[in-house]
């Protein structure tokens, strides 16, 4: 498990790494966020998720307060070819393809090209913790240089 800075995160995981190991093709490479969910709140729980970084010995004990789940955004390989320069509609039907009756921890994100049901996403899902919507092109690549931008990010604006 890489970080998008490329920092190895996969000690961080005991609880995810054998899961993603077992279920998925060992050729697959996914882009998705690591999640953990405050069941207490009834939304997402990152600070319970970054205490991992610093648990040090105390790093099961985290893991199992706060078991942790990757939603998949997107298909990056599989079989050993790069499918950044496919369009999103071929990667994600691959993706989908893929995660077929995988269930939790692994889960799919959620696409629509429907405006309205992308508009309710937005105003509901921030009070789970969801912090905006990304919105990609469906012939878009994707980006494989840092000053490529081929999506945006609708941030939810939201007092805590």
């Amino acid at each position: 498990m890489w970080g998008r800075r490329g920092t190895d995160l996969t000690g961080y995981f005991p609880d995810l790494v054998p899961v993603l190991a077992a279920r998925l093709p060992a050729d697959v490479v996914v882009d998705g966020e690591v999640v953990a969910w405050d069941s207490d709140r009834g939304r997402l729980d990152f600070q319970g998720l970054s205490r991992r970084l610093t648990a040090g010995r105390r790093l099961a004990a985290a893991a199992a307060a706060r078991p942790a789940h990757l939603v998949c955004f997107d298909l990056l390989a599989a079989g050993g070819i790069d499918l950044r320069p496919r369009p999103l509609t071929e990667r994600w039907a691959r993706l989908e393809e893929i995660l077929s009756g995988i269930s939790a921890p692994i889960v799919l994100c959620q696409q629509t090209d429907d405006e309205d049901t992308a508009l309710h996403w937005h105003q509901t899902l921030t009070v789970a913790g969801i912090e905006g919507l990304v919105i990609k092109a469906a012939r878009s690549t994707y980006p494989t240089r840092a000053d490529q931008r081929v999506w945006h990010k609708l941030k939810a604006r939201t007092l805590l």
